[in-house]
């Protein structure tokens, strides 16, 4: 699982990366020399950059950093493990189809590098708009009206404080610190890579409600949470359907007809790990 990245090396990274879109722009004559320049510029970029997601005493070499890096195609990890890129016998279209699945390695690992800060940024965001419009209640209405409007703006999610359990478990997650397995991410929960991997809430009581909100890992990896399908159930032994996402999606707001049930079960209907940011069950 990558780690909180070192400044240090994401730099070198990054430079890497910048200098090799630099060449773009040089003259039609040298195309070919600056295609081998650049496809080589993003294979270190792509190096360095897991190298900085990788744990301190990790190893640096590619076997190794491929472990826990974004879900490359077997071509592109064989074009970055290859001794070099330079060789003449590759023609213009294949140089040029190299290059760019490079640039997409390189500039998958820096988007994971970039993910924790803008996941930062998000999160202070929300904080300062929330204080914000607290602060205009408090000036505009009176103690009563602030309750109703803030009922009104904000229903009451039946999965707050429940217990829950997952298949399996990856890491220990910390969502209110926005860390888990020492890698800096909003996730609640990490299965193991199995067969059908589920999360399920716990309501404690048989409940009606007709909308559930999931919340999909917003720093990355969305596509591993599909097909994801919604079920209900009184027993944890039967289950009834109530929705299936095939897309990969940023938030889901699953509606249905009112339902009444005590368990609520997101169940990945594939070979896959799960982690989500967050589901919210509501009236």
């Amino acid at each position: 699982m990558l780690a909180v990245p070192s400044n240090d090396l994401y730099l070198r990274a990054r430079m890497l990366f910048d200098a090799a879109e630099r060449l773009a722009e040089v003259p039609a004559e040298q195309r070919r020399a600056a295609t081998l320049a650049q496809a080589d510029l993003y294979r270190q970029a792509t190096f360095w950059g897991l190298v900085a997601l990788a744990p301190p005493q990790a190893p640096r070499d590619w076997q190794s950093l491929l472990v826990g890096a974004p879900e490359f195609s077997e071509t592109t990890r064989a074009m970055l493990t290859a001794a070099g890129t330079g060789d003449d016998a590759i023609d213009a279209a294949s140089l040029g189809s190299m290059a760019s699945d490079l640039r997409a390695a390189a500039r998958s690992v820096l988007d994971a590098a970039e993910a924790p800060a803008r996941a930062m940024a998000a999160v202070r965001h929300r904080f300062v708009v929330r204080r914000l419009l607290q602060v205009i209640a408090l000036l505009v209405a009176i103690p009563v009206a602030v309750a109703t409007g803030a009922r009104m703006l904000e229903a009451e999610d039946l999965a707050k404080g429940k217990p829950w359990r997952a298949s399996s478990k990856l890491a220990d997650c910390h969502p209110e610190q926005i860390e888990c397995g020492g890698v800096r991410t909003p996730i609640f929960f990490h299965t193991l890579q199995e067969n059908e991997p589920w999360v399920e809430i716990d309501l404690q009581q048989p409940t009606q409600f007709s909308a559930v909100t999931i919340y999909n890992r917003s720093d990355g990896w969305g596509d591993r949470a599909v097909p994801l399908q919604l079920e209900v159930g009184d027993d944890q032994k039967t289950w009834r359907p109530l929705g299936r996402r095939d897309d990969q999606f940023k938030v889901w707001w699953a509606k249905f007809p009112t339902t009444t049930a005590r368990y609520v079960r997101l169940r990945a209907t594939r070979n896959t790990l799960l982690h989500l940011d967050g589901v919210r069950v509501y009236r």
